[in-house]
């Protein structure tokens, strides 16, 4: 047997192919079960508070320009601070990913995000309100890359 066969067989649970699957084939495959079932709610659940997340922070910029009498420009720090934090969360969260493990990272973001979103929740000045959403920034980029 060659390298090929070997790895054919692996590849496919030991039953022989004419040809390489294609992704949609090796999907199909392993089907749909309990397990791809919980990881679309997990999942799901994650995306809509990131997505909750972001509206409810741009629905408080009247309140926080009132409550805090913010500037044009503030308002505009604060919003850049998020993408700043995004952007390095991109720049970071692959690398990371590959060092210590895409699931390991995912977790890992998954509670710093939610200790510097309820931090942010609480926080009693605008450097501060900043710097937490600059931190809550990059915890949501490696879950979207």
């Amino acid at each position: 047997a060659t390298k090929v066969d070997a790895e054919t067989k692996i590849r496919t649970r030991g039953a022989p192919l004419s040809r390489p699957r294609n992704i949609e084939e090796e999907i199909n495959a392993v089907g749909l079960g309990w397990f791809q079932i919980r990881l679309l709610v997990i999942f799901g659940i994650l995306v809509a508070g990131d997505g909750m997340e972001m509206v409810v922070i741009s629905l408080l910029y009247p309140a926080l320009r009132d409550q805090w009498n913010l500037t044009t420009s503030e308002e505009s720090f604060l919003a850049s601070s998020v993408f700043a934090g995004f952007l390095l969360g991109c720049l970071v969260g692959g690398r990371l990913g590959d060092s210590i493990g895409r699931r390991r990272t995912f977790l890992v973001s998954g509670c710093v995000f939610l200790v510097a979103s309820i931090c942010s929740g609480f926080a009693p000045n605008f450097l501060s309100l900043c710097t937490f959403r600059f931190l809550v920034a990059p915890l949501h980029a490696p879950r979207h890359r």
